[in-house]
């Protein structure tokens, strides 16, 4: 079991479906932000929607780099409110932010 100074103190929950292009990018803003603003305690949690791209193969990579990556795969498409849903549901932050996974969001 994981204790409060386990813990992420923030996840952030990225809905992915056909998102390859962005992931990688993403991954890596999030993570200068993190190093930047000092916070050491964070996950970013893909979720990943029944993509047909490379998606899948790019988080599991870079989850195999970095354990912060994670990614919930979902059976089959559930739409964007699922994604974010099962996200949250996922998230062990005592903080969670929702990004999109098209890096739209400043």
């Amino acid at each position: 079991m994981l204790t409060p100074p386990d813990l992420p103190f923030l996840s952030f929950v990225v809905p992915v479906y056909n998102e390859a292009v962005n992931i990688e990018p993403l991954w890596r803003r999030i993570e200068r932000t993190c190093q930047g603003s000092q916070i050491d305690r964070y996950e970013v949690i893909f979720v990943e929607n029944g993509s047909w791209d490379d998606s899948e193969a790019i988080i599991r990579r870079l989850h195999s780099e970095n354990p912060r990556v994670k990614m919930l795969q979902l059976s089959r498409n559930f739409g964007y409110q699922g994604e974010i849903s099962a996200g949250l549901a996922y998230a062990c932050g005592e903080w969670a932010a929702v990004l999109d996974g098209d890096q739209q969001d400043p």
